[in-house]
């Protein structure tokens, strides 16, 4: 399959959004470092307060809403991350946004390093690398 340029147009707008998602995510989340975030009984999911900065985070973003990003912050094997869903320049895409780690109680312990989603990608160098995998 050739890429077009409309399918890595779509990648790089995504990427640069979810880039976007990262950073404000993590602005909310640093001052929760060492604290609890996550419920551990039940059915597990954000602390009230932290849920609550969450979804303030999302509608201030307009996340969450028809036609814009969807955005869901998870917890899975003590590893915090948020699912990060949009459809851009008519491609619908999809990534994990690795945030922090998470331990057995439910403390935030840590934030991971950002780790930034290019935004450069040219047709011919997507053309060139699927060459080279095949």
């Amino acid at each position: 399959m050739t890429p077009t340029t409309e399918r890595v147009e779509s990648q790089n707008q995504f990427n640069a959004a979810a880039n976007v998602a990262t950073d404000q995510i993590r602005r909310v989340l640093v001052a929760w470092i060492g604290r609890k975030v996550w419920k551990i009984s039940g059915n597990g999911g954000a602390v009230a307060k932290l849920a609550a900065e969450l979804k303030d985070l999302s509608d201030a973003a307009g996340w969450n809403q028809q036609g814009a990003p969807f955005v869901c912050v998870l917890c899975r094997h003590g590893s915090l991350h948020a699912f990060f869903r949009g459809t851009f320049a008519g491609c619908q895409l999809s990534s994990d946004l690795y945030l922090g780690r998470v331990d057995d109680d439910g403390i935030l312990t840590r934030l991971y390093e950002i780790e930034r989603l290019r935004t450069d990608y040219t047709v011919a160098e997507v053309k060139n690398a699927t060459e080279r995998a095949h």
